[in-house]
């Protein structure tokens, strides 16, 4: 025997369940321990491609794109990461902690230049690798 939990593929819901739904599988957990529970997105499509506008596509096409590029703005993957549903933490000085998806990474924003470097680029590219992300 095991139990289907179908939730909405939402940003949100890629690796924490809304606290209605994780209190239901967590009382549900602690009746019947040794029941699985498997948790099905509803949508066939990336998540994260429904909630994106062209801009942020862009961003992440650029990102993805080989040789790496030099002229992306930091701000378009400032907010890249927020419509992708990460939480941003700022630190001292110029420095950011990003997690998405259980993946924490931590990055510098450039200055005085707003433009990434291609070094900063690389590890953006690899934390969103990390966290599930791809372009379409």
């Amino acid at each position: 025997m095991a139990i289907f939990v179908r939730i909405p593929a939402y940003p949100l819901f890629v690796k924490t369940l809304s606290v209605k739904t994780e209190s239901l599988i967590r009382g549900f957990w602690l009746v019947c321990p040794r029941i699985p529970v498997f948790i099905i997105y509803n949508s066939p499509k990336k998540w994260y491609h429904k909630n994106m506008n062209k801009k942020h596509r862009h961003t992440l096409e650029a990102i993805f794109k080989t040789p790496v590029q030099s002229n992306i703005v930091w701000t378009d993957i400032e907010k890249l990461f927020i419509n992708l549903g990460s939480r941003i933490k700022e630190g001292s000085g110029s420095r950011l902690a990003v997690e998405l998806n259980g993946v924490r990474a931590y990055f510098h924003r450039p200055h005085p230049k707003k433009e990434t470097d291609k070094g900063a680029l690389v590890s953006v590219r690899r934390f969103l690798q990390n966290a599930g992300v791809k372009p379409c």
